[in-house]
């Protein structure tokens, strides 16, 4: 059953599901990135949408290995998020798994973080300034339930 559904693109929906499917297609991770309340979106260079750090877990991979090798990859950070959440899409008829971690920024990160090929920009934002940016998919559910988790 469905909580949520939002065009992502002319003919690809995406769906929240309330419950885990029989079958997974494949497995993503997430990381929702703060720093003084305010969340990391990056600048994709494909598409031009803005998002989170996000990947997919490669066999023989536990989510948490995923999440640190993709925040080492896509920002060139060494940290180990929190567990926050997992999510089940069913993206254009793939049913996916999506781990969602939380790490919160202690000193500005500005200086440490370099951006690999996948964006060309980085801004950290409250959620109502994210979410007038094009967001890729569910970007804008994930930052709100973080947002709405923290109060």
């Amino acid at each position: 059953s469905l909580t949520s559904l939002k065009k992502v693109t002319f003919t690809t929906y995406i769906m929240i599901l309330k419950e885990k499917p029989e079958k997974i297609f494949k497995e993503r991770v997430g990381c929702v990135i703060t720093f003084n309340n305010k969340y990391l979106l990056l600048h994709r260079t494909k598409d031009y949408f803005w998002n989170s750090v996000s990947g997919r877990v490669n066999q023989y991979e536990t989510p948490e290995e995923a999440i640190e090798r993709k925040l080492r990859e896509s920002l060139g950070v060494i940290v180990k998020p929190n567990k926050f959440t997992t999510l089940y899409q069913n993206y254009a008829g793939n049913n996916i798994v999506y781990h969602v971690f939380e790490h919160d920024f202690k000193e500005d990160p500005t200086s440490k973080i370099k951006l690999n090929f996948e964006s060309f920009e980085f801004k950290f934002l409250d959620v109502d300034e994210a979410v007038k940016l094009p967001l890729f998919h569910d970007e804008d559910y994930c930052l709100k339930l973080h947002s709405s988790k923290k109060q």
